[in-house]
């Protein structure tokens, strides 16, 4: 958040707070947990709340988003053995599964390994866990040495780390330029390669590849926008970063109104599907409260400001910081990433 903008509102770090107690409440109580039979591992899956405890669905996607939610909570010895927990299941997820109930796919752990869009959340997650927690050091360097081992033509990613394509694809290198940069390494050049499209598919009414729809340049540009370290700050200054907004909001502002909208992008491998949901709204929002906090239009500030029935629910406060349906609050998908 820049200098000039206000404080988070009270109400939404209660809802914040909302939200990590439904991912503590679901990594200690849900399904997804009870499945395993190794009591010293937790898990999380998709979606969170009261219907979703009953689910069994658990991976990378839930089980990263958890951490990142929960490690910015106050510290406590409850809190910090849940954590521990949670990185034990995520660094001997094969071996876990195996004794499992509920049993995933034998090729799902393997796959998810070269998944950079699911590595790269897992590292996002772990840059806030405390080095402290055994194996998160390790599980660290890993990511790392992974992820920097897939990139292509030093620009990017592709969505699998050892399916290369002859170019880098947008939203993995997005995933990935943010996970590292939590690291503290170094992405001058594959953010100069995706500044650059950025800039190409903004100047012209096509996009620059099949797949890079607006909504997936908005999580581009939030991954620009909201990258630490700062290793290329005059390819990156807020000038530029404005004129790559600017547009991308004059066109989506108005879906901003009344629903929560996500965009489901799908990729291959082999003869399976995958698929990530991009809630582009929050990274619109986030990004207008970064780059143009003092002119967001009626439509932004009567989503991020609660008013005084949302103040009432923890439900509806919820639903504002997340891509949730209004028709099914209580069954929540999650994310790694919620107005960070």
């Amino acid at each position: 958040m820049s200098q000039n903008s206000p404080p988070l509102s009270p109400y939404l770090i209660d809802a914040r707070r909302r939200i990590a107690d439904l991912f503590h409440d679901q990594c200690r109580h849900g399904a997804q947990t009870a499945a395993l039979s190794d009591t010293d591992a937790a898990a999380c899956g998709q979606f969170i709340g009261e219907k979703a405890l009953r689910l069994q669905q658990r991976g990378l996607h839930g089980t990263a988003a958890a951490l990142r939610v929960l490690s910015r909570e106050s510290a406590s010895p409850e809190q910090s053995r849940l954590l521990e927990r949670l990185v034990r299941y995520v660094f001997d997820r094969q071996k876990i599964e195996v004794k499992a109930t509920g049993r995933i796919d034998s090729k799902e752990p393997e796959i998810d390994s070269q998944n950079v869009i699911k590595q790269s959340e897992l590292l996002h997650a772990l840059s806030r866990v405390p080095t402290a927690i055994s194996q998160v050091g390790e599980l660290r360097d890993d990511l790392v040495q992974r992820l920097q081992g897939g990139i292509i033509q030093q620009k990017g990613w592709s969505y699998f780390l050892d399916r290369p394509t002859d170019s880098p694809d947008l939203l993995p290198t997005a995933y990935a330029i943010l996970a590292l940069s939590s690291a503290h390494e170094d992405v001058s050049r594959p953010t100069s390669y995706l500044l650059n499209q950025l800039k190409q598919a903004s100047g012209t009414r096509k996009p620059v590849e099949v797949n890079a729809d607006i909504s997936i340049r908005v999580a581009c540009l939030y991954s620009l926008a909201f990258r630490e370290g700062g290793d290329a700050p005059e390819s990156t200054d807020e000038a530029t970063l404005c004129a790559l907004f600017d547009p991308m909001w004059n066109s989506l502002e108005r879906l901003l109104r009344d629903e929560n909208i996500e965009q489901n992008v799908e990729y291959w491998r082999d003869d399976r599907t995958f698929y990530v949901r991009v809630p582009w709204q929050l990274y619109l929002l986030a990004l207008a409260a970064r780059l143009r906090y003092y002119r967001r239009s009626r439509h932004s500030r009567r989503r991020l400001d609660c008013d005084r029935s949302f103040r009432k629910s923890s439900r509806a406060a919820f639903a504002t910081l997340t891509p949730a349906k209004w028709s099914r609050p209580e069954r929540t998908r999650s994310h790694s990433t919620y107005l960070a």
